[in-house]
């Protein structure tokens, strides 16, 4: 039997070198073909959870009308008169001014205040009601009222009165903090409006000295007052700031520096505004969004009004419309309306 013979050669090494030599040479070639990886098995995904799709945020869009009813209630209707829905549900809640952005209503309500209103605010859907002042006791009988918003959304103007007479322009912030009166206390003043800049208020003074009453125009911190016509009313500005209609008894529109006063209508039957118990703040007018018509109140039987003073009496009011000629739109009314905004 033959062996086969590992030739190993150790002449000049140590013996030490030479089993380190023999070692290595076994050690390689016992080593066979390099092995392949083997792939890990995949790890599933793990499954999300399905989400819920956003709901759209509800504005008062442009064309729509936001008005309330002469006895409590804010409702949208659109551009045609026709109703949509209500904001209120019942609630006595009066005078609404939207935000430019459509999102936020702001309002007088005499909810949680038995002897006056405190100015609300609201989505435009009508949640999320938040009070923003709180009315003094009845020996004051304060009440707020005639809320308007800053273009910008971050302020609302308003009329603060201590019963019938001391009527004042207030400005807080749309939280309802750093409120600060900015109108004389000689005199009242109503109806705040802002210029479409956030730089100026457009306001009526309807009583005091004769020199006293008229239509003025005031910084937003109240200096540099300046008035723009002689007579009182309830203004309001077109959409491109450039006139100011008012409504007097009669509808007249002028410029808004006060020049070129010309006279839509005359002639108001008003005597739904006789009766005790509908908001002065009813005779507001609104320009529509194109600046070729207003829409006004004006008295109707639309409702009967029962008290101790008038028994049963219309004392109603509907909303009408009429052009810059003139001529009312006999095809287009809002039956106990009041107090309208005309979304731009």
């Amino acid at each position: 039997m033959t062996f086969p013979v590992l030739d190993v050669r150790v002449t000049t090494m140590r013996w030490g070198a030479a089993v380190a030599i023999l070692m290595t040479t076994l050690s390689c070639d016992s080593i066979g073909p390099e092995p392949k990886p083997v792939p890990l098995p995949a790890v599933p995904e793990t499954p999300t959870a399905p989400t819920t799709p956003k709901a759209p945020e509800v504005r008062i869009m442009p064309g729509q009308i936001v008005f309330s009813d002469p006895f409590g209630g804010i409702f949208v209707a659109d551009s045609n008169g026709t109703v949509l829905t209500s904001l209120s549900g019942g609630s006595p809640d009066f005078d609404p001014a939207v935000s430019a952005d459509g999102k936020k209503i702001a309002f007088s309500s005499w909810v949680g205040n038995e002897d006056g209103r405190d100015i609300w605010v609201m989505n435009a859907d009508g949640t999320n009601r938040l009070r923003l002042t709180h009315a003094v006791n009845s020996s004051t009988r304060r009440s707020s009222t005639s809320p308007a918003w800053s273009p910008d959304g971050q302020r609302i103007a308003f009329v603060t009165s201590r019963g019938a007479w001391e009527h004042k322009i207030f400005v807080m912030n749309a939280n309802g903090s750093d409120i600060k009166q900015i109108t004389d206390d000689d005199m009242d003043s109503l109806d705040p409006e802002w210029s479409s800049d956030g730089n100026r208020i457009l306001f009526s003074r309807p009583s005091g000295y004769q020199e006293d009453v008229g239509i003025f125009e005031m910084n937003q911190d109240g200096s540099n007052v300046r008035r723009l016509h002689n007579g009182g009313g309830y203004p309001a500005r077109s959409p491109d700031g450039t006139r100011i209609a008012i409504n007097a008894g009669r509808l007249f529109v002028m410029d808004s520096d006060g020049s070129n006063v010309t006279v839509v209508m005359s002639g108001f039957d008003w005597s739904g505004f006789d009766v005790y118990g509908i908001p002065d703040e009813s005779r507001k007018v609104a320009w529509s969004p194109d600046g070729k018509s207003i829409i006004f109140a004006i008295g109707s039987a639309s409702k009967t009004c029962y008290d101790d003073w008038f028994n049963a009496d219309p004392c109603g009011v509907d909303l009408k419309r009429v052009g810059l000629d003139g001529v009312i739109d006999t095809t287009w009314q809002i039956r106990s309306a009041a107090s309208p905004v005309w979304q731009r």
